[in-house]
């Protein structure tokens, strides 16, 4: 997903068992927003989706200034 300076998600591409949201923001917990406070330094994390099972996914995120 790409998203602008603000945080609004501009581009959508869902892979398969990740499902992004329709409409509206990414989630917080999500590193997208911490990339954003830091440019040029990728941020990374493990986050598990709300009912997937326990199921964790490895998700990066950066931000070009």
């Amino acid at each position: 997903m790409t998203c602008d300076a603000s945080g609004t998600l501009t581009f959508r591409k869902p892979t398969a068992g990740f499902p992004l949201p329709r409409f509206g923001a990414a989630c917080p917990l999500w590193p997208l927003y911490a990339a954003l406070g830091r440019p040029s330094q990728p941020v990374e994390t493990v986050v598990e989706m709300a009912g997937q099972g326990g199921r964790l996914h490895r998700v990066l995120a950066w931000a070009t200034p």
